[in-house]
């Protein structure tokens, strides 16, 4: 905190006056600081201090912007051409993603709107928001941030009109010299990784290691034998009876309304858990695009598939959202379909060595055993006569 102070402390300085003393630079520092780790409120903040709300809120800002006044070029300087080669090098050596300069994304920061200020900040989340752009490198440290832009900007648009977008296009930023790609001599431009890049990158990872374990090609032999078992599974389905078959019933139901091959595997999929007596809650969480408790939720989630639809979407709508949460954190998104995802999970297990959940052992028992063909030797009672009634 005394090195903080040495720096910003002159900016902090107010003129003592007839009337009161001023508030020292150091309790400034000191509620802002307590502001930024905790996240108190700034009543809160202002009963602690015993200082006014306005007080308290004055001084944030104003020892926020001395922060970055005083320190952002010794502590987030623009990168030298030797710190971008060594960016690169180890984007290469970590995440086996050639000339790379690092991994770019936009955070929507929450705001109340201010007064008049219309739609500027209303963002496609449909909340008020500004926006938080940072550029990281291969350990997640930054390397560029910028605060404040509107909250109905793009990604694009925010970073077309910051100084990271317009030094790019400019070619001011100690850039390295264009290279070749590993193992190849064709000159290849550098590039920024964005989030869906990442999700990319992570799929085609995932995919691998699985092939590399099993031999076997992860997505195309899940869907091609998903797709071939599809018609004997709707048939086991429709001879269920009692509260399962009102409940598969319920769940095939989107397949009349559409014909697309992403909710017919996404329904057969869900049908199945039921099937065989698990709960397809547990496989995939279903959440709304205005639901304000979605990312607590997804939070609490150990093991699952996470959709986000929009309010009032169609059955044959894409989600706003599709991904992969494993103890609380969003490993995968923007998956497009819950079938993918379901692969997606599948690979995981493997790739990361995991347990399946025991109440959705029988699914994945199935998914194993039976639609990937892998150790399938040895099956439960549930698992055989499945396997029994899709060979007839």
């Amino acid at each position: 905190m005394e090195e903080i102070l040495s720096i910003v402390g002159p900016d902090l300085t107010s003129q003592t006056t007839n009337f009161r003393d001023p508030i020292e630079p150091k309790q400034r520092l000191a509620i802002t600081l307590r502001y930024l780790a905790a996240g108190e409120s700034f009543a809160s903040l202002a009963y602690q201090y015993r200082l006014g709300v306005i007080t308290v809120c004055s001084s944030v800002h104003m020892t926020c912007s001395a922060i970055e006044k005083r320190m952002m070029s010794t502590h987030i300087p623009p990168p030298t051409e030797d710190q971008w080669k060594a960016i690169a090098s180890k984007f290469w050596d970590k995440w086996k993603f050639p000339n790379c300069l690092g991994a770019i994304d936009g955070k929507h920061i929450t705001i109340k709107a201010p007064p008049n200020s219309g739609s500027l900040f209303f963002n496609y989340k449909k909340t008020f928001s500004i926006v938080l752009l940072a550029l990281v490198d291969a350990d997640y440290r930054f390397t560029y941030i910028q605060v404040g832009d509107f909250g109905r900007a793009s990604d694009g648009g925010v970073y077309g009109s910051s100084r990271l977008g317009r030094g790019m296009e400019a070619k001011t930023l100690n850039v390295p010299e264009d290279s070749p790609l590993p193992a190849e001599t064709i000159v290849q431009y550098k590039v920024y990784l964005s989030d869906r890049e990442f999700d990319e990158a992570a799929e085609a990872l995932v995919s691998t290691e699985f092939k590399r374990i099993t031999t076997i090609h992860l997505q195309s032999k899940f869907f091609s034998e998903l797709d071939v078992h599809s018609a004997n599974l709707m048939k086991a389905y429709a001879k269920k009876g009692g509260v399962q078959g009102k409940q598969i019933k319920t769940i095939m139901a989107p397949i009349t309304k559409t014909d697309t091959i992403e909710v017919r595997r996404e329904c057969i999929l869900k049908g199945l858990c039921v099937y065989l007596n698990e709960d397809p809650d547990k496989l995939v969480k279903q959440y709304l695009d205005v639901d304000e408790s979605t990312q607590m939720a997804i939070a609490e989630t150990v093991f699952g598939i996470f959709v986000i639809r929009q309010e009032g979407a169609e059955p044959g709508d894409d989600p706003a959202d599709v991904g992969i949460v494993l103890e609380g954190v969003e490993v995968m998104s923007e998956l497009g379909n819950v079938a993918f995802a379901v692969v997606m999970l599948l690979g995981l297990v493997y790739a990361l060595n995991l347990s399946y959940p025991q109440e959705l052992k029988y699914t994945f028992e199935v998914l194993q055993k039976i639609i990937m063909e892998l150790d399938a030797n040895k099956l439960s009672n549930k698992a055989q006569v499945l396997k029994t009634l899709l060979s007839r």
